[in-house]
């Protein structure tokens, strides 16, 4: 075995710049490929992100079928809020002791107008020194009206039923 290197023979070494140029520019090419699909790709934004709590809850729930009159109503419900005692299909009560929050909620028929509901509630928010929110909202068939008296919230929500009838969802939130 020779180990003593023939200088007169052609080398057959390759160039290794030339490959360290193509290495580096393949390399910028797909940085700036990659760069420019995360400019045009939308990142999606978390919406109404919920947390569960382990805060405890108090939830009352009257059965109002052999209720009459405001023995349908919630205990704690204010009795100047406007509702058809005859026609309460649903009533609750959901107490946050550890927020000092109590919310009163309270589902009705009427065979009055949802204009002529918003007229009575309206009227009510003023002759209580509510201060209503701007203009009712309106989703689809529903009409939203919010007021707020003190730190207390109170919603109505009217929907228009196909028979002429209305059902009313009555939100009062008692900050205490």
């Amino acid at each position: 075995m020779n180990l003593i290197p023939d200088l007169n023979r052609e080398s057959l070494r390759v160039s290794s710049v030339p490959h360290l140029v193509l290495f580096f520019c393949i390399l910028l090419v797909i940085t700036g490929a990659m760069y420019i699909y995360s400019i045009q790709t939308p990142v999606p934004q978390v919406e109404n992100e919920s947390t569960v709590t382990k805060e405890k809850t108090i939830v009352s729930v009257n059965d109002v079928s052999n209720l009459s009159g405001k023995e349908k109503l919630p205990v704690g419900f204010p009795d100047s809020i406007p509702v058809e005692l005859d026609t309460i299909n649903e009533s609750t009560k959901m107490e946050f002791p550890e927020r000092g929050v109590t919310q009163y909620t309270v589902v009705y028929s009427s065979s009055a107008s949802s204009a002529d509901i918003q007229k009575q509630y309206e009227a009510f928010f003023e002759n209580e020194s509510y201060v209503k929110n701007p203009s009712p909202k309106q989703v689809k068939n529903l009409i939203q009206l919010e007021a707020t008296k003190d730190t207390d919230d109170l919603s109505v929500i009217i929907e228009p039923l196909a028979t002429s009838t209305s059902k009313v969802y009555v939100i009062f939130l008692d900050r205490g």
